[in-house]
């Protein structure tokens, strides 16, 4: 038996293929051949900063009114040793929630 694709030969590019294709991986190596210090000059500074400006913002509050009880936010300030506001956003963000909060907290997620 024979294959039928064993007779087919890869295409041979054209002269005017490979010349194309030349250049275009000149035009590649001209760049990756450029010193490593004027490479990271070409970085957009303004966008950098901006992308690491965004990243550190808080996430923002929680904008659904949330009852959380007080034996709870005394429970989260004596046990993770919180500030009554940390331990009351910790809750309204788990909505009121001791159990889901305290598991947050512990997760590293608060």
């Amino acid at each position: 038996m024979s294959d039928d694709h064993e007779d087919e030969q890869p295409k041979v590019p054209t002269s005017a293929d490979a010349a194309a294709s030349q250049k275009a991986l000149n035009s590649i190596n001209a760049h990756t051949n450029d010193d490593d210090a004027s490479a990271k000059n070409n970085i957009d500074k303004d966008a950098v900063k901006a992308a690491i400006s965004e990243k550190k913002k808080p996430a923002a509050a929680p904008t659904v009114a949330v009852k959380v009880d007080e034996k709870d936010v005394k429970i989260l300030m004596s046990q993770f040793e919180f500030t009554k506001q940390k331990a009351t956003d910790v809750l309204k963000h788990n909505k009121g929630e001791l159990k889901t909060a305290a598991t947050a907290v512990i997760r590293g997620e608060a």
